[in-house]
């Protein structure tokens, strides 16, 4: 928390807090949707730890669902970056920033663009033991997936990958079915070493 302080603009760090002091009294009050919970999971550790960084689609935007919503304009461009339309190529850079010492989040707005990833987290899977433990792999992927009525998402956006992904060796797969679970789910998945 002390080098976020001394990093991050302080602006940019109190609008930050706020909006993660709204999604408290919003999680206090049983009023916070999914997306809103694990938004406050990501804001929340890269306020505590400098090391986590996010890659996503659309970050300006907030990404199609605001998961990593404030992400960019609170840490900038090095902690938070806004990525192009090729999944395997931030997925990759993820991977290089997790052997190295940091706590990457990639989140795929979609969690069927994972497809495109394929081998980059079969990669990121098997990191721990493909190198005798000699490296660790803190790497969490987050997507929202399945029907989203309101988004009319139709067969593109929709499809969920947990049936591709499920027999990959050293993968953790994780789906939350409320805003309790979620926020719990993302603050372990990103404090996991791999």
């Amino acid at each position: 928390a002390a080098v976020t302080e001394r990093t991050v603009d302080r602006e940019a760090r109190e609008t930050c807090e706020a909006h993660v002091a709204s999604l408290q009294q919003q999680a206090a009050d049983g009023e916070i949707q999914i997306a809103d919970a694990v938004n406050l999971a990501i804001l929340e550790e890269m306020l505590r730890d400098p090391t986590v960084v996010c890659h996503a689609e659309d970050l300006q935007a907030g990404s199609a669902y605001n998961i990593p919503k404030l992400t960019q304009q609170t840490f900038g461009v090095l902690r938070a970056s806004d990525e192009i339309i090729s999944e395997g190529h931030f997925m990759g850079k993820a991977m290089g920033e997790a052997i190295n010492g940091y706590r990457p989040i990639v989140e795929l707005m979609h969690v069927n663009f994972g497809v495109y990833a394929m081998a980059e987290m079969s990669s990121a899977a098997n990191t721990y033991s493909t190198t005798g433990g000699q490296y660790q792999m803190p790497l969490t992927i987050i997507g929202s997936g399945g029907a989203a009525p309101d988004l009319r998402a139709a067969a593109e956006h929709s499809q969920p990958v947990h049936a591709y992904i499920m027999a990959i060796p050293g993968l953790k797969i994780g789906t939350a079915a409320s805003p309790g679970a979620a926020y719990g789910m993302a603050k372990s998945m990103i404090r996991d070493n791999g």
